[in-house]
């Protein structure tokens, strides 16, 4: 289910049954959402970004995500750019090693906002080390909310060269508390066990399937 960080000033208590989400399970969809404009979310400029890499959905670039001109609107722990970057994104990206985490500008999501992806790889560190990818956002009441995005990157598993994430999850993947047909969510991004990742580019897909 999802993580509860409730505020500092005191408010009423809300309980709420949303069921076991596990790392590789989706929960419903947001909660009063469509597929028309009622969705909410401004309209994005979009194109078949990733093309050339086998994946012909409309994507947007989420902005700054490219590490290019720093880290605007990013907020980092222990987290720092380098300049070293995906050939295909650029020639800076986002390095987190040992225990750190960052977590990315806020974006729109609706239920027409079905899946993201990005780039990373293993730069070093223990091969013991994990890249955990969540979802937070704060809903009407002031709760904030925090569900795995289906993702966790095992240091094993991965070498040095630069790789695209599967599709993972956002929509499909949050669950409303109060009924908001959309959400500004961040992607936090947490660096566990001593390893070191390298995350470069997020591409949003703004339409449903």
């Amino acid at each position: 289910m999802p993580y509860i960080i409730r505020p500092r000033q005191a408010r009423a208590v809300v309980v709420a049954v949303l069921g076991a989400v596990s790392l590789f399970a989706v929960a419903p969809a947001l909660a009063g959402a469509t597929t028309t404009a009622a969705a909410g979310c401004p309209a994005q400029a979009s194109s078949t970004l990733l093309e050339k890499l086998g994946d012909g959905s409309n994507y947007y670039a989420l902005p700054t995500a490219s590490f290019e001109a720093g880290t605007t609107g990013w907020s980092l722990t222990s987290a720092a750019v380098v300049a070293e970057g995906d050939p295909f994104v650029g020639s800076h990206s986002l390095s987190l090693g040992g225990t750190s985490e960052a977590f990315s500008p806020k974006f729109c999501v609706s239920s027409e906002t079905p899946t993201f992806r990005f780039f990373v790889r293993r730069a070093g560190g223990s091969s013991l080390g994990q890249l955990f990818v969540y979802l937070r956002w704060t809903d009407k009441l002031g709760l904030t909310l925090e569900v795995p995005a289906g993702l966790v990157l095992l240091g094993q598993n991965y070498g040095s060269s630069w790789t695209l994430t599967p599709v993972l999850s956002l929509a499909k993947a949050m669950v409303m508390l109060t009924g908001e047909t959309t959400a500004n969510v961040q992607i936090r991004f947490q660096s566990i066990l001593g390893g070191t990742w390298d995350v470069d580019g997020v591409y949003i897909d703004p339409y449903s399937r």
